[in-house]
């Protein structure tokens, strides 16, 4: 981007009006596919992040799940599904 605007300023300073045109048409796919990457790339971290997110809530109920009558007497289980729900989600 910026040798294009290198470029541009160039051409400008030479009075070279012809060739702007088509540097601009240039800057402007370039930054079309620029944002179309960017998008892509918020898209696939949103889905990898809730993908992960989810397994781990999943491993963690699991295990709890599996945990013995005593372990629910010992431990609140208000704080057991905070801990699912916002700790999981800070991570």
């Amino acid at each position: 981007m910026p040798f294009f605007i290198g470029l541009a300023l160039d051409l400008l300073m030479n009075n070279k009006f012809e060739l702007l045109g088509t540097y601009c048409v240039y800057m402007a796919i370039l930054l079309l596919v620029s944002g179309i990457c960017i998008g892509f790339r918020a898209v696939i971290w949103v889905l990898l992040s809730e993908r992960i997110s989810r397994d781990l809530r999943k491993d963690f109920y699991d295990v709890l799940v599996q945990k013995d009558i005593a372990f629910f007497d010992e431990n609140r289980t208000g704080d057991l599904i905070s801990r699912l729900n916002s700790d999981i989600q800070v991570i």
